[in-house]
């Protein structure tokens, strides 16, 4: 019997419609959820990150194919009364947060390249104008 389930063409084409880096931002932030909290269900998860838990479960899967988290065998109460499955960060999801915290602090390079990349208008040329 084959248990693995079908992909639906829908879930294919929105799957394919996400960009590289909003799938990168929903992977920084789940880790970055699940580096406070320790342990957690995606439902926890989606709550520290403030969203809903359907983008949160979404990635579960990718990000354990990617072996940045893993579920821990424990199991913890849902909304719906059910229990679920909970997911901590593995050694290598770790040293990714760590790695991502110890970026340079300040402005990112595009907040000082928009600011050189702003025309003046000169009051000669502002004056003619109007």
């Amino acid at each position: 019997m084959n248990t693995k389930r079908k992909v639906s063409d829908t879930s294919k084409a929105a799957y394919e419609q996400l960009t590289a880096d909003k799938l990168r931002d929903d992977y920084k932030k789940i880790m970055s959820a699940l580096s406070v909290l320790g342990e957690a269900t995606s439902e926890k998860i989606a709550a520290k990150m403030k969203c809903k838990p359907d983008r949160v479960w979404k990635r579960i899967s990718e990000m354990r194919k990617m072996q940045v988290l893993d579920r821990t065998g424990n199991r913890a109460e849902l909304k719906s009364g059910c229990k679920g499955f909970t997911y901590s960060l593995t050694e290598k999801g770790k040293l990714m947060v760590e790695s991502s915290q110890e970026l340079l602090p300040g402005k990112p390079i595009q907040d000082f390249s928009r600011a050189l990349n702003q025309p003046t208008i000169s009051n000669n040329v502002s004056e003619r104008l109007f």
